[in-house]
C-alpha cells in the first residue's frame, strides 16, 4: 500500500528511468517512483493459434479463395436467370445541303437541308429455357466453392499447427535457458569448492583449472540459449502477423500431459473429416462437371425474349402514353442446333477428360499424403509418451548421480573429470526433460490435425 502525499513535481527516476513524482512529508524528501506500465498479460498457446488464424496473411489470403469462388458461382447461375436490360437513345441529325430534291412519282420538293431528332429506347427481356452447358457450368462452380472451402479449412489446420509449435518452440527456448543458468550456477559453485580444497591442499590446481573451463563453458551456453528465445520470439511474432517491435510474452507453464489416443479412430476420422480430402473431392466432382458441360456443346439450346420499344422524331415523349402510342412489342423464340464448329467442342471435351483425369490423380495422392500424416502423428504421439518416461527416469538418475559424484570427489574417491561428467549429464537430462514435455503437447497438436479437426 503507497501513501502518496502533495506532489511537488513530476520527474523521471535516474534509477530505472521510469516516470516519478517528487513529493514532501515525513519530514524530508521523498521519492515515490510511479509503477512501470501494467505487464502484458502472457497469452497461452491457444490464444496464439487464435492470433494466428485472425491475422496471419496466409490464412487471409485463402479466406479470399471463397469470395473468388462465390463470385464465380454467382456468375454461372446467370444462366437460369433472366437479363433485362433498358436502352434509352438520342440521335440529332442535321443537314445543310443547299439542293432541292423532286420526288419523280409526285412531283413534290423537299428542300436540301433540315434538321431531324429522333428519341427511342426499348426494354428487353431474355430468359434461356435449355442450356445443358450453362447449367453443368453451375454444377461445377458449385464444387469449386466446396473445393474452395475445404482448402481454406486446410489452410488454417496447417497455420493452426505451425502457430503451436512455435509457441511451444519459444516456451522449450525459455525453459532451455533456465536450465542453463542453473548450469552456470552448478558450476560456479562448484568451482568454489574446488578452489576452497586447493586451498587445503586436497586437490591438484588442475581440478580449479578444469573446473574454470566448465564455467566458460556454461556460460556460453547461456548466452546461446538467451540469443534462441529472442529468435524464436520474433519468428512467433512475425509469423502471427503482428508488427516486428511487440513485445509478446507467453505462458510458460508446462507440465506432463497424458497423450492418450485410438489409432483406429485416428486413421477413420482422417479419412472422413480432413478438409484437404473434401477440396480433392470437390474438384473431381468439378471436372467431371466442366466435362458435362464440354459435352453440352453438342446439344441444342432454346431461349426466349420479350422486347417492347418505341421511336419518336422531332419530340422527346412527355408521357407514357405517348411513348405507347408510337411503341412495338416482340416476342421471340430462339432454338440453336449446332452441327460443326470446326471441332472446337471435341477438343473441349478432350481437355475436360485430361482434366478429369488429374483430378483423380490428385486425389489419389492427397490420399496417400494424409495416410503418411496420419502415421507421422501416431509416430510422433507414441514417441512423445515413451520420452517422457524416459527422460523422467533419466533426470532423477542424474542427479542422484551428481549428489554422489560430489560426496566422492569431495572425499577424493572421484576425480574432477567425473565430476564434470556428472554436472554435463544433469544438464542434458534437464534439457531432454523440457524438450520432452513441450514435444508431447506439439504432439497432441498434430493428432487433433491428423484427424481432420476445424479450426
Amino acid at each position: 500500500m503507497s501513501l502518496w502525499v502533495r506532489p511537488l513535481t513530476v520527474g523521471r527516476s535516474f534509477v530505472t528511468g521510469q516516470p516519478a513524482r517528487w513529493a514532501s512529508g515525513l519530514g524530508g524528501l521523498v521519492l515515490i517512483l510511479a509503477g512501470p506500465a501494467r505487464a502484458q498479460t502472457p497469452v497461452t498457446a491457444d490464444q496464439v493459434v487464435q492470433m494466428a488464424l485472425q491475422k496471419n496473411p496466409t490464412v487471409l489470403s485463402a479466406e479470399q479463395n471463397i469470395k473468388l469462388a462465390g463470385g464465380a458461382l454467382t456468375s454461372a447461375r446467370s444462366v437460369i436467370l433472366p437479363n433485362l436490360s433498358l436502352t434509352q437513345n438520342y440521335a440529332h441529325t442535321n443537314s445543310r445541303s443547299e439542293r432541292a430534291k423532286i420526288d419523280p412519282n409526285t412531283g413534290a420538293i423537299t428542300a436540301g437541308s433540315f434538321n431531324l431528332e429522333n428519341y427511342n429506347g426499348g426494354l428487353r427481356l431474355t430468359q434461356s429455357l435449355i442450356d445443358f452447358s450453362g447449367w453443368a457450368g453451375i454444377r461445377s462452380a458449385k464444387a469449386g466453392l466446396e473445393s474452395a472451402t475445404g482448402s481454406t479449412s486446410a489452410t488454417r489446420a496447417t497455420v493452426a499447427l505451425q502457430a503451436y509449435t512455435q509457441f511451444y518452440t519459444v516456451l522449450k527456448a525459455i525453459k532451455l535457458t533456465t536450465v542453463a543458468r542453473q548450469s552456470v550456477q552448478l558450476a560456479q559453485d562448484q568451482l568454489k569448492r574446488t578452489q576452497a580444497l586447493f586451498e587445503l591442499g586436497s586437490v591438484a590446481k588442475g581440478d580449479v583449472l578444469k573446473q574454470q573451463v566448465q564455467v566458460s563453458q556454461s556460460q556460453l551456453d547461456e548466452i546461446n540459449a538467451r540469443t534462441a528465445i529472442e529468435v524464436e520470439r520474433a519468428r512467433l511474432v512475425s509469423f502471427l502477423g503482428l508488427e516486428p517491435t511487440t513485445k509478446l510474452e507467453i505462458d510458460t507453464t508446462l507440465t506432463e500431459a497424458a497423450v492418450q489416443f485410438d489409432s483406429a479412430s485416428v486413421w477413420k476420422d482422417a479419412f472422413a473429416n480432413r478438409p484437404e480430402l473434401a477440396a480433392a473431392r470437390a474438384d473431381l466432382a468439378s471436372a467431371g462437371a466442366q466435362l458435362g458441360g464440354a459435352q453440352g456443346r453438342r446439344y441444342p439450346t432454346l431461349g426466349g425474349a420479350a422486347t417492347y420499344s418505341y421511336s419518336l422524331n422531332n419530340k422527346f415523349p412527355g408521357s407514357f402514353d405517348e411513348i405507347d402510342g408510337n411503341s412495338s412489342r416482340n416476342l421471340s423464340l430462339s432454338f440453336n442446333l449446332p452441327i460443326f464448329d470446326g471441332r472446337f467442342t471435341k477438343g473441349q471435351i478432350n481437355e475436360a477428360k485430361a482434366r478429369k483425369l488429374q483430378a483423380e490423380y490428385a486425389m489419389r495422392t492427397q490420399e496417400l499424403l494424409i495416410a503418411v500424416d496420419v502415421n507421422t502423428a501416431l509416430q510422433a504421439a507414441y514417441q512423445a509418451r515413451e520420452r517422457i518416461n524416459v527422460t523422467r527416469d533419466g533426470l532423477a538418475s542424474a542427479e542422484e548421480d551428481m549428489k554422489l559424484s560430489q560426496e566422492k570427489y569431495n572425499v577424493g574417491s572421484a576425480t574432477v573429470l567425473d565430476l564434470i561428467d556428472a554436472q554435463v549429464a544433469l544438464t542434458r537430462a534437464r534439457s531432454d526433460y523440457i524438450s520432452a514435455l513441450a514435444d508431447a503437447q506439439v504432439a497432441q497438436m498434430q493428432l487433433r490435425r491428423a484427424r481432420g479437426e476445424k479450426f
